[in-house]
C-alpha cells in the first residue's frame, strides 16, 4: 500500500498541525525567508521542528496539505524524510543547500 492510497478527499489535519502549519507559513511569508534558495531558511523556523516533532502522526496531514496547498507546503518533505529517519543522500542528487 501506498501513502496515496490510505488519505481520502474527507482527511482532516490534527488540530496541532494544523497550528503549527499556519504559523509555520506565517513564518515563511517574511521577505528574509521567502527569497532565499536555501532549504535551511524554511526549516530554521521553531515551527518546523515542531511539525517533525508531532512523528509519525504528522505525516498523513503533511501528505494532505501538500496535495492541496499551492503555497511552499513542498517544503514539508525534508520533514518527512527526517520524521521517517530516511536519508536523504539515498534520494540522488537533491542537494540540500
Amino acid at each position: 500500500m501506498v501513502l496515496a492510497d490510505t488519505i481520502n478527499a474527507a482527511h482532516v489535519p490534527s488540530q496541532a498541525f494544523q497550528e503549527t502549519y499556519a504559523v509555520w507559513t506565517k513564518g515563511i511569508q517574511d521577505p528574509a525567508i521567502a527569497l532565499s534558495s536555501s532549504n535551511d531558511v524554511y526549516q530554521n523556523i521553531p515551527e518546523y521542528r515542531a511539525i517533525i516533532d508531532l512523528g509519525e502522526s504528522a505525516i498523513n496531514d503533511i501528505y494532505f496539505i501538500m496535495k492541496s496547498d499551492e503555497g511552499m507546503s513542498h517544503m514539508l518533505f525534508l520533514a518527512v524524510i527526517e520524521i521517517k529517519g530516511w536519508n536523504i543522500d539515498d534520494f540522488g542528487q537533491y542537494q540540500n543547500n
